[in-house]
């Protein structure tokens, strides 16, 4: 749908990517997000076929384009797009046979377009993705965990939030190898939270809570991202039995890889 007055659509990047460069170029815009659709390199997701050349082709010249153009270009590889067949295959991110096919994904992406792009994104806002798809279905893949109103949340949406640790530490790690001109940027994820102040700032009950909040909403990524493990808040109150673990090498991978730069999306608090 388009605003009254504006043909077509106003978000068609993938088709439009020529247009928005001229108006970008008007603006003087210097860098510019977008994102991957996983589903056109790997129409089946599975990460042992080979790429699809036309999609590697096309973001090759859209890109290329936008670098020459003196534009930065920062890429999310994941933005709640998962390919149906691995949905219907085996559960999508709440199984973690998908680390490996979102991981293959990634090291094509990264290794074809790299020399393009600065800045990759693996995720983005993770905890909306895994929450909001396989806990309480209002994103795809719309499943609707009944344990998801329970104090331990959704089993499926604990799972599929590890997934998304495990395969962020592996690209990590691949990208940290790849030579330039591919390699040599910044890996990170784009994470979102509202912000929380105490009700009363000397109750330390209400620092706590606000604090707890807070750890729930980004720290669940972002604290496996930048300190290797989940928050102790939420270890405190997820069961090991719905939580799952951050072993010590998967530990040791985040840690080794932490990302330099912190990226955040804020709506609305």
């Amino acid at each position: 749908l388009s605003p009254p007055g504006f043909p077509g659509s106003p978000v068609d990047a993938y088709n439009r990517w020529r247009d928005d460069l001229a108006v970008m170029q008007r603006l003087g815009v210097k860098h510019y997000r977008t994102s991957l659709a996983w589903g056109r390199l790997f129409p089946d997701g599975d990460g042992t076929k080979p790429p699809n050349a036309a999609a590697i082709k096309h973001y090759k010249a859209w890109f290329k384009a936008y670098k020459e153009a003196g534009i930065d270009i920062l890429v999310t590889l994941y933005h709640f797009d998962m390919p149906q067949a691995l949905q219907d295959r085996y559960g999508g991110w709440a199984d973690e046979r998908v680390v490996a096919d979102f991981t293959a994904y990634a090291k094509a992406a990264m290794t074809e377009l790299g020399p393009y792009v600065r800045t990759w994104l693996t995720f983005n806002e993770p905890k909306n993705a895994c929450f909001l798809g396989w806990s309480t279905g209002i994103f795809a893949p719309f499943v609707k965990d009944p344990a998801a109103q329970t104090p331990a949340g959704s089993a499926a949406g604990w799972r599929c939030m590890h997934s998304m640790v495990a395969s962020h530490a592996a690209i990590a790690k691949f990208y940290a190898t790849l030579p330039a001109p591919a390699g040599g940027g910044k890996v990170g994820a784009a994470l979102d939270t509202e912000w929380t102040i105490p009700l009363n700032a000397s109750s330390p009950d209400d620092v706590e809570a606000a604090q707890r909040y807070i750890d729930f909403r980004l720290g669940i990524f972002a604290d496996p991202l930048y300190k290797g493990d989940w928050p102790a808040s939420v270890k405190a109150r997820i069961p090991p039995s719905v939580l799952p673990p951050i072993s010590e090498s998967l530990r040791r991978d985040l840690l080794a890889h932490k990302p330099t730069t912190f990226w955040i999306n804020h709506s609305t608090t």
